[in-house]
């Protein structure tokens, strides 16, 4: 699928290092959050790399293609789950305790109160994954994503087509809605989601759940 100068495809193995450097750089409501991470890993091991281990299916990058057919490292993606219950349950069993011992507070130091965030919600088995404890959310719009793009792809129509080839993909299993966590703060990422049919399900002291039945 091409538009302009990128393309859309399925996440590779090879591109876990670019889920991590994306995530990182779009971390700080979509801005660079390199300064406040001692640990440039940190907040991929939470909110990017676990989806791709968990269901690659549903994870797309977005690629730039120069104009010799040559093609860059991926410049944005979206990572989904469809079914964010059971992904909460594997991250509990599978992922999170492989992280633990290297971000317990005894020998980890953060430097910022966002990474101090992450290494608690690394540390916290109760509901890792989850954006949302509303269980008519997460029955009625199971499957949740994360999309993150750098600003090399931004305004080009990027964000809308990876969204579309996920909820594609989603219709196809038969997943009955999805949802998504933003921030407040993030007025411009509210006001896509909402030009792209998400509505606003629940208002939380850090942002809002939005979600769209499939």
């Amino acid at each position: 699928m091409a538009l302009q100068d990128f393309f859309i495809r399925p996440t590779h193995m090879s591109d876990v290092p670019s889920l991590y450097r994306i995530c990182l750089l779009t971390a700080n409501n979509g801005v660079d959050a390199s300064a406040l991470f001692s640990d440039s890993l940190l907040v991929g091991h939470y909110y990017a790399a676990p989806y791709f281990f968990y269901s690659p299916q549903l994870c797309y990058s977005a690629v730039l293609q120069g104009p010799k057919k040559s093609v860059s490292a991926p410049l944005g993606y979206i990572i989904a789950c469809s079914d964010t219950v059971a992904f909460s349950r594997w991250m509990v069993s599978q992922w999170l305790p492989i992280l633990q011992p290297h971000y317990a507070k005894t020998v980890f130091l953060p430097k910022s109160s966002m990474e101090e965030k992450i290494q608690e919600l690394i540390l916290d088995n109760t509901h890792p994954g989850f954006c949302t404890k509303n269980a008519s959310i997460l029955k009625n719009y199971p499957a949740q994503f994360h999309i993150d793009i750098l600003p090399e792809l931004q305004k080009k129509g990027c964000g809308k087509i990876l969204i579309e080839t996920l909820l594609h993909q989603l219709k196809e299993n038969h997943i009955c809605g999805v949802h998504l966590g933003v921030s407040k703060e993030n007025s411009n990422a509210v006001g896509f989601y909402e030009a792209m049919g998400f509505a606003v399900l629940e208002e939380l002291s850090w942002g809002y759940v939005m979600g769209k039945q499939l």
